[in-house]
């Protein structure tokens, strides 16, 4: 079943009784909503709750009214008639509507998603309750917890007045100018209301519930009830399920009409609702590789086997990635061919795969010769296994190496396998699609290399900013290149350093590329001269926060995710893991709040926070200290302790409602929510 949902397009002018459900007013009015509830009134919000049997008003000139009929709660054993209810979290429900809203205009009710935002929001809205008598010490609202704790009972004027010490003809004003509504009308009403219970929940006869409720007879309980409900008992237990509804003036419930309306998901662009939903959780893992751009090939020995931080020999690197050598492999091809051998000894014994660039044929066939060499000195020579299971990446450009002699290349060389990668910058730059030629090469990758990019923007003089230059990348990339296919070389040079100082902007930045995106480069140790480019680790051998953003997004890199607003989920084997992202400078709310009951009712929860405060060694050092070349090493390896993101691991019931992070703006955070 789904919520009934009608748009109010007037102020109502008499109060009316809500029968057998709870109704949710969500203003679309940038103007004060008042809402009236038993001559009280309740203003300031844009979200109400009307339990059931209430008596209202609702004085706004546009808002939706979501009806949740009894027999939605009823399948959930909620008792909605003995208790009243308030909203514990305001901003939890409004996404909730909205995303039901949103599943309305688009047909979508009987999806699993919308029937589990549905049991979600019964469970919500129904989470906390609050006691029937009125806060407000008034004579008439003490009448009316009088009137509903006697309600079985024969409740008159004249009973009203001895309790009370007051005339009835007072009583008789009281009730028509602070309800609009006559003492006899507000008790009837009531009276039919609380009888829905018997005869809607417990399914009993119309006889029965007249004598429960002390009718005089059943017939004249039929009649009251047909002069509030419009309908006679027998007709409204006959009616179906999804027939139950508001009868109110100045609404509409066509869906085409409702279908023109837009909600947001909350007033505050501050704060965001988290669904942990499994059927939600259905998109493509966030998986990609890095090419780690160690410079020219004399870095090598530095890199593979670091003599004091052990951390960053790249065999110790978490993610999949290439080695990537910066440089043509021509330059490293010289007249010593035991020498040249001895160098990719050294690159594929490593266990990781290796990239490099190629810009002559003659070079892939001297790196075969080389291969083969190293296989026969291997398995005939030397004490050691052969390499086996390799990988190694050419990254080949058109405008260097014909597309006929490309055809050539051994996608596999003694159990190494050789993935191409062609650089598509040119088609790119030139507005041109990319030819059949290319096509039938059957690339592993193509390549669109920045290093071309921001110059010929520069060249051509036009100014293009990030974001023009990003929408006419992923338009080319849409129109010429399949899914996951694309790497990107050198894109820090296209962020701009708002960006590259925001590792939460960034991250956004960087997902939109998800649907091309293969691998990037990223650079191993920043250069001194280069403050903002992206890097694994610093200019003083320190871990950066992009280093640690990739461990975060690993957890994302082998499961199905679901990619909201701010924010990514994924579902483990032991957990849920949700990454939360915050690009302004204002601290954000995330309200983590699970749809379907997946979780024990005690979940533990560890959170890592990472921005320029905490996985950033910068927040460690004086700013006065301008030259860091000269720190000991003892001084990096001890900096490097204590250089990590913020960890902190807390309990929480869902079952008293949303998990609540506030996160510092700038920022971002891996929950893990631990299912075992």
């Amino acid at each position: 079943m789904f919520p009934k949902i009608y748009h109010l397009t007037a102020p109502m002018t008499q109060p009316v009784r809500c029968f057998n459900g709870i109704i949710l007013v969500f203003s679309l009015n940038e103007n004060t909503t008042v809402v009236k509830k038993e001559g009280l009134e309740y203003r300031g919000k844009n979200l109400y709750l009307i339990n059931e049997s209430d008596l209202y008003e609702i004085h706004t000139q546009s808002a939706l009214l979501f009806y949740l009929p009894s027999a939605l709660f009823k399948e959930l054993d909620i008792d909605i008639f003995n208790h009243d209810f308030i909203i514990q979290q305001y901003d939890v429900v409004r996404a909730d509507l909205a995303l039901l809203f949103k599943c309305y205009q688009t047909c979508e009710q009987h999806t699993h998603h919308a029937q589990s935002l549905v049991t979600h929001l019964l469970k919500e809205v129904t989470r906390k309750t609050h006691s029937y008598a009125h806060s407000t010490d008034t004579t008439l609202h003490h009448m009316i917890d009088y009137i509903r704790d006697h309600l079985h009972d024969r409740i008159t004027l004249e009973v009203l007045s001895k309790t009370f010490d007051v005339s009835s003809s007072y009583i008789s004003t009281l009730f028509k100018q602070n309800l609009h509504m006559n003492f006899y009308d507000y008790t009837a009403s009531l009276k039919v209301a609380k009888s829905l219970e018997a005869l809607s929940i417990h399914d009993e006869k119309i006889k029965t519930v007249a004598e429960l409720w002390h009718y005089p007879s059943a017939t004249n309980y039929i009649i009251n009830f047909k002069k509030y409900m419009g309908i006679t008992p027998k007709k409204y237990k006959g009616l179906p399920l999804d027939e139950h509804g508001l009868n109110l003036p100045n609404t509409v419930s066509d869906v085409n009409t409702l279908r023109r309306l837009h909600i947001e998901s909350t007033s505050d662009t501050h704060k965001t609702t988290v669904f942990v939903d499994d059927s939600r959780i259905n998109a493509p893992a966030f998986s990609f590789f890095n090419l780690v751009d160690v410079g020219p090939y004399d870095n090598i020995d530095r890199i593979i086997s670091e003599p004091i931080f052990f951390y960053k020999n790249l065999t110790n690197y978490k993610l999949a990635s290439y080695i990537y050598i910066n440089e043509p492999i021509e330059n490293i091809i010289t007249d010593n061919a035991q020498e040249t051998i001895i160098k990719l000894r050294k690159l594929f014994q490593t266990k990781i795969s290796v990239a490099i660039k190629l810009t002559d044929i003659q070079s892939y066939y001297y790196i075969v010769k080389a291969i083969e060499d190293l296989h026969y000195l291997e398995t005939e020579h030397l004490p050691i296994a052969p390499v086996h299971d390799s990988k190694l990446l050419l990254l080949l450009d058109l405008n260097e190496i014909d597309v006929n002699d490309i055809k050539h290349i051994k996608r596999n060389i003694y159990g190494i396998h050789i993935a191409i990668a062609l650089d598509v910058t040119d088609c790119y730059l030139n507005g041109q699609s990319i030819d059949d030629d290319i096509y039938a090469l059957n690339p592993d990758f193509y390549t669109i290399d920045f290093e071309k990019v921001i110059p010929h923007q520069n060249q051509l003089k036009k100014y293009h900013t990030f974001k023009k230059v990003q929408w006419s990348l992923y338009q080319f990339l849409n129109q010429n290149i399949k899914t996951n296919k694309t790497i990107f070389l050198n894109y820090d040079l296209l962020y701009t350093p708002d960006i590259l100082n925001n590792t939460a902007l960034c991250l956004k930045e960087s997902l939109k590329s998800r649907p091309y995106l293969a691998g990037a480069s990223i650079t191993f140790t920043q250069p001194a001269a280069r403050k903002h480019n992206i890097a694994l680790f610093d200019n003083i051998e320190n871990k950066t926060t992009f280093y640690f953003l990739g461990v975060m997004l690993l957890n994302f890199a082998n499961y199905p995710c679901h990619y909201g607003e701010n924010h990514i989920i994924t579902r483990a084997m032991h957990s849920y893991n949700i990454l939360l992202y915050n690009s302004k400078a204002d601290e954000h709310d995330f309200y983590i709040t699970l749809q379907n009951e997946q979780l024990p009712a005690k979940t533990l929860i560890s959170t890592e926070i990472l921005n320029s405060e905490y996985g950033d060694v910068d927040s460690m050092i004086c700013s006065r200290i301008k030259d860091k070349s000269n720190f000991p090493n003892s001084l990096k390896f001890k900096l490097s302790q204590y250089n990590t993101p913020h960890l902190s691991v807390d309990e929480h019931n869902f079952d008293d409602g949303a998990y609540i992070i506030k996160l510092p703006g700038k920022s971002v955070s891996m929950i893990t929510l631990y299912t075992s």
